[in-house]
């Protein structure tokens, strides 16, 4: 039979270990979360300089304020989303994200949809850091396939961008239903911190095509067309939504079914109902 003082002996013991692990992981945090901040601050510059560039010039619009920050207590605080949205020209939102989980990892995000009226596709970009590791996402999603001359000829410069990833992992999310909508030369790739900068490079080039894509989308004139691509939308926020996927099941978690859905199409899509 246990003594009491072994017993106290052994939760002694136990505690010192437990301070010890804390102890050396707190710098491993710190230095994460520093090196995940500069990530993301460097991806925001580079929007900026991007959107610049292309001339687009931002019309903000407010956040409901249940969404402004996204920190619940269910999560223990330990995952802390901060959206922004903006609406301008021919985009119905461009939406972008600063997210901080388990004190360390970091995401940039930002998504591109179009406004009632034009036919071009969704863009949506994700960066992640991970102590030393980078996570890159990029995806060209087009639900509705209403072809246009414009369209294809940026569909072949963004198959040459992404042989650039060609010797890097493929690591595409498993969500078969997507994979009509998603464009093939859409990037799920990882890699090192060596990385980075070849990865902030290739989003810049991205961005570009895509935003040069957009100023040679005309308004359409087909009420047909229109309403086909708006649809085609729809119809694919609300499959992710029934389906799930990585980020939606997140915000589910996070907000609950009902203001999951609300967030999703609202703040993320820019789906007006």
């Amino acid at each position: 039979m246990m003594t009491k003082g072994f017993i106290k002996t052994f939760l002694l013991i136990i505690l010192c270990i437990v301070v010890l692990i804390v102890l050396v992981a707190i710098p491993f945090v710190l230095k994460a979360k520093g090196e995940g901040e500069t990530m993301v601050a460097a991806y925001q510059k580079a929007t900026e300089e991007v959107f610049k560039k292309e001339g687009i010039e931002l019309e903000p619009v407010v956040v409901k304020p249940e969404f402004q920050i996204i920190n619940p207590p269910k999560a223990l605080k330990l995952i802390k989303m901060i959206p922004s949205r903006a609406k301008t020209g021919k985009f119905s939102t461009i939406t972008s994200m600063d997210a901080t989980m388990f004190g360390f990892m970091k995401m940039y995000t930002l998504l591109l949809a179009p406004k009632t009226g034009y036919n071009f596709p969704i863009l949506s970009f994700d960066v992640v850091s991970v102590g030393k590791n980078r996570v890159l996402v990029i995806e060209v999603i087009d639900p509705s396939h209403v072809p246009a001359d414009y369209i294809t000829s940026t569909y072949e410069k963004m198959k040459a961008l992404k042989e650039k990833v060609k010797d890097l992992p493929d690591t595409p999310p498993d969500m078969p239903w997507a994979k009509e909508v998603t464009m093939p030369f859409s990037i799920h790739t990882k890699a090192d911190r060596s990385k980075e900068e070849f990865f902030r490079d290739l989003y810049r080039e991205y961005l570009t095509t895509y935003l040069e894509m957009v100023k040679n989308a005309p308004q359409l004139t087909d009420e047909e067309q229109s309403k086909k691509v708006q649809e085609g939308i729809k119809t694919y926020v609300n499959t992710l939504l029934e389906k799930g996927g990585p980020a939606v099941n997140v915000f589910k978690f996070l907000l609950g079914p009902e203001k999951q859905k609300e967030f999703t199409k609202g703040i993320m899509f820019g789906i007006e109902e």
